[in-house]
């Protein structure tokens, strides 16, 4: 009987790399990739560990960059765009 109880497992930028996500969101924002790459540093945690929600992420992300779009399934979205 094996005695493993947790398998850990890290996707983001070993099995999809979401550097490509980024890049689409830092287009569809009009802005600068390292200024949406600093928000992504900045919260990215916080979003892993279900301290904020994906949707509250991306309010983040309008509110620290001025952005005045929308996109309703951010956590949608941002998949979709892993390549």
């Amino acid at each position: 009987m094996s005695k493993i109880k947790f398998v850990y497992f890290d996707i983001g930028g070993v099995l999809f790399n979401w550097k490509v996500a980024l890049e689409s969101l830092a287009k569809y924002l009009q802005r600068p990739y390292e200024q949406v790459e600093a928000v992504l540093k900045k919260y990215d945690n916080d979003v892993c560990l279900g301290k904020i929600t994906p949707n509250q992420f991306w309010q983040y992300y309008k509110s620290e960059l001025n952005a005045d779009v929308e996109i309703n399934d951010f956590a949608d979205w941002w998949t979709d765009k892993f390549n």
